[in-house]
C-alpha cells in the first residue's frame, strides 16, 4: 500500500519531480528535464484532479512566481503576472495554438479555460523569444490536452456548490493501431456574485454585494473539443484538433459601481452589461518520425469574438515547418520556419481592419556532454510593419549528482505593440516600436529544494500617455528581478506530503516606482494526507504580501486557505468535497472588485 501511495505522490508532485515527465514546450519538441536548462514548472492532471480547480487562473496561482488579479469572480477579466511581467508579455498556447487575444490589451483570456480535459500545463520561465518569437519575454504557458489511450474510454463529471454553481461534462475516446478520436463537452453555469464591491475608501467597504442588495453577475461557459489522428504508416501521422469556447459573463459598470444587465449607472444612457464570447482554435498537422528526424508541418488558426462595448473580433493564422535532427547521442538541433498573420477586424464596434505578418526562422541546438547540458537558440523575425528582430537564448545546466544541479540562462526577447495600440481611433500611435527585453536567471536544486534568482530589463516599454491620450514608448529601462524558492517532501511514516514555495519580487519602472498589482512577497503551501489508497485530503493556500493597486490602495497582506477531500468509491468512481476560502477571508485583488466568500462544492468523477 505504501508503495502505491508513493507512486501516486510522485505523479502529483510535478514541481519537484518534473524530470520524470516529458516537456513538450521548452524547445518545441518533447524532451526530459535532464535535457533542459530553463526553469520549468509542470502541472499534471493528477494535481488538477486532486484540487478540483475548474479554471486556469486557479491552478496557475499555486505557483509562487505567478500572481493574478481579477475584476470580480467567475469569468471576469483576469490578469496573470509571471515573474512580475504584464499578462500580454506571456505567450499562452493550447496544444501549441496561440490563444493570446489579438483584439485585447491583456494577453490571453485566462478566465475562460476549463481544465477538465487537460493532461499537463507547462510553464517555461524567462525570455523565450529565441524559440517562440514575440510576446514570450516573461515565458510561455502551454496547456496540453488529453490524447486518447488505447481502447474505448469514457469520462463523466458533475459538480454542484455555492452560488448555485453547476458543472457537468463528458468525454469519449477510442484508439487503435491506425487511428484515434476524442470528443468532449463541458458546461459550467453559476449565478455568481456581484463583480463589483465598495472600494476601500467607501464606508461600505468590507460588505459583500449581497449584503448591499447588488445584482449577482452570473457566468456560463460551454467548452467543446475534438481531437483525431490517423497513422498513415508507423512513422507518419496526421492529426486534427478543434476547441470551441462559448461563454456569457455579466459584469459591472466599474470598480465599486454596481450595474444591472441593462443599466444607466453614469447617466449616459442605457448600456448592456453582458459580454458574449465565441473563441475557436483549430490545428492540423502532419508528423514524420524516425530515429534521426522528427519532422512536422502544421497550420494553427485562432478566432476571437466578444460582444462587449459593441464587439471585438480578430484572428491569428500560423503555418509552420520544423524538423528535429538527432545528429549524435544526446545531441540534436531543431530548425523551422513560421509564417504568422495577425488581424484585428472590429474594435469596440468600429471596423479597425488592420493586420501585420511575421515570417520567423529559428534554430536551437542541444548537447548533453556527460553531466552538462548546453543549449543555444537564435531566431530571426521579418515583419512587414516593424523593424526586423533577432533574438536568442543560451543556457547551461550541470548535474553535480543525479539530484543536485546548477543552471543559468541568458536570453533576449521582445513584445509587439497590439494593432489597437498602433491604429486605434484617437489612442493609436503607428510609430510605436517593439519592447526589448534582456533576461538572466541562475538556479540551484538539491532533491526537493529549488531556488532561482532572476533579473530582467525592459526597454521601450509601451504605456498609455495621459498627456497626449495616445500610447507611446517610455524612455529608460524598467527592471524586474527577484528570487523564487520551493521545497517539497513526502514524509513516509505519516503518509504526508508537504510543500512550501516563496517568491520575492522587485518590479520597478524607469523612474524606480514599483509596478502595481504585483505582490512583493508571495507564499504558497500545501499539506496533503494519504492514509490509504481510497482517501486523501489536501489543505493548500497562499499568502500575499505588500501589493498596491494602480490607485495606490493596498490590496495585500492576507492569507487564503482551501481544502479538498477525495474518496475513491471503487476503481472507476471518485467523489469529492472542497471548501474554497476556508476562513471566509474578505479581500480584493483589485480595489472595488469582489472575491468569493467561503464556498462549498461537491462532485463526482466516473472513468471507464
Amino acid at each position: 500500500m505504501k508503495k502505491k501511495i508513493g507512486l501516486l505522490l510522485t505523479a502529483l508532485m510535478s514541481t519537484a519531480y518534473a524530470q520524470q515527465l516529458q516537456i513538450e514546450t521548452v524547445y518545441k519538441t518533447p524532451v526530459s528535464e535532464n535535457e533542459n536548462t530553463s526553469v520549468v514548472k509542470v502541472i499534471t492532471e493528477d494535481e488538477i484532479e486532486e484540487k478540483h480547480t475548474n479554471f486556469l487562473p486557479e491552478i496557475l496561482n499555486q505557483i509562487p512566481e505567478i500572481s493574478f488579479t481579477a475584476n470580480g469572480g467567475f469569468g471576469q477579466p483576469t490578469s496573470i503576472y509571471l515573474r512580475g511581467f504584464d499578462p500580454k508579455r506571456t505567450l499562452v498556447l493550447i496544444d501549441g495554438i496561440r490563444v493570446n487575444d489579438v483584439t485585447g490589451l491583456n494577453g490571453a483570456q485566462f478566465e475562460q479555460f476549463i481544465l477538465d480535459d487537460v493532461k499537463q500545463i507547462e510553464i517555461i520561465e524567462s525570455a523565450q523569444s529565441g524559440i517562440w518569437g514575440a510576446d514570450a519575454s516573461a515565458g510561455v504557458i502551454n496547456i496540453i490536452t488529453q490524447t486518447p489511450k488505447k481502447g474505448f474510454h469514457a469520462k463523466a463529471t458533475a459538480e454542484y456548490g455555492s452560488f448555485n454553481t453547476k458543472k457537468a461534462g463528458t468525454s469519449v475516446s477510442y484508439r487503435n493501431d491506425r487511428f484515434y478520436i476524442l470528443t468532449s463537452y463541458y458546461l459550467f453555469d453559476t449565478d455568481g456574485f456581484s463583480a463589483a464591491e465598495p472600494k476601500k475608501g467607501s464606508p461600505n467597504y468590507g460588505k459583500r454585494g449581497d449584503e448591499l442588495g447588488w445584482e449577482k453577475d452570473g457566468y456560463k461557459n460551454n467548452t467543446y473539443s475534438l481531437k483525431s489522428g490517423l497513422f498513415l504508416t508507423e512513422k507518419d501521422k496526421v492529426e486534427l484538433s478543434f476547441r470551441g469556447i462559448d461563454a456569457k459573463v455579466h459584469f459591472d459598470a466599474a470598480a465599486g459601481v454596481d450595474a444591472k444587465d441593462l443599466d444607466d449607472p453614469f447617466g449616459y444612457g442605457l448600456t448592456k452589461y453582458v459580454n458574449k464570447i465565441h473563441n475557436k482554435f483549430y490545428r492540423a498537422s502532419f508528423n514524420h518520425k524516425d530515429k534521426k528526424n522528427d519532422f512536422k508541418i502544421y497550420y494553427n488558426y485562432s478566432i476571437f469574438n466578444r460582444s462587449q462595448f459593441g464587439g471585438y473580433s480578430g484572428n491569428v493564422g500560423e503555418l509552420g515547418i520544423q524538423d528535429r535532427y538527432n545528429y549524435a547521442k544526446n545531441s540534436f538541433f531543431i530548425a523551422g520556419i513560421v509564417n504568422q498573420d495577425f488581424k484585428h477586424k472590429k474594435s469596440a464596434g468600429s471596423n479597425l481592419n488592420k493586420s501585420y505578418i511575421d515570417k520567423g526562422y529559428f534554430i536551437t541546438n542541444v548537447n548533453k556532454i556527460k553531466n552538462t547540458v548546453i543549449t543555444e537558440s537564435i531566431r530571426y523575425d521579418d515583419y512587414n510593419k516593424f523593424k526586423d528582430k533577432t533574438t536568442g537564448k543560451i543556457g547551461v545546466k550541470h548535474f553535480i549528482k543525479n539530484d543536485i544541479y546548477i543552471s543559468a540562462n541568458y536570453g533576449t526577447a521582445y513584445n509587439i505593440p497590439t494593432l489597437y495600440q498602433l491604429f486605434g481611433s484617437f489612442v493609436g500611435n503607428p510609430n510605436l516600436k517593439p519592447e526589448d527585453v534582456e533576461s538572466f536567471d541562475i538556479s540551484f536544486g538539491i532533491k526537493g529544494f529549488k531556488a532561482t534568482y532572476f533579473d530582467n530589463k525592459i526597454k521601450n516599454l509601451i504605456d498609455y500617455d495621459f498627456a497626449t491620450y495616445k500610447y507611446k514608448n517610455i524612455d529608460g529601462t524598467s527592471k524586474i528581478k527577484g528570487i523564487e524558492a520551493s521545497y517539497r517532501r513526502f514524509i513516509k511514516p505519516l503518509s504526508v506530503n508537504f510543500y512550501i514555495g516563496y517568491a520575492y519580487l522587485d518590479a520597478k519602472d524607469a523612474d524606480e516606482k514599483r509596478l502595481p498589482r504585483r505582490p512583493k512577497d508571495k507564499i504558497n503551501f500545501e499539506l496533503g494526507w494519504y492514509p490509504n489508497e481510497k482517501l486523501n485530503t489536501i489543505l493548500y493556500g497562499e499568502y500575499i504580501g505588500d501589493r498596491k493597486d494602480t490607485n495606490g490602495v493596498q490590496t495585500g497582506y492576507y492569507t487564503v486557505l482551501n481544502l479538498a477531500l477525495n474518496y475513491n468509491v471503487y476503481k472507476h468512481l471518485k467523489i469529492y468535497f472542497k471548501v474554497n476560502n476556508l476562513t471566509d477571508k474578505y479581500y480584493q485583488t483589485v480595489d472595488g472588485y469582489a472575491t468569493a466568500e467561503r464556498s462549498y462544492y461537491g462532485g463526482l468523477t466516473a472513468k471507464f
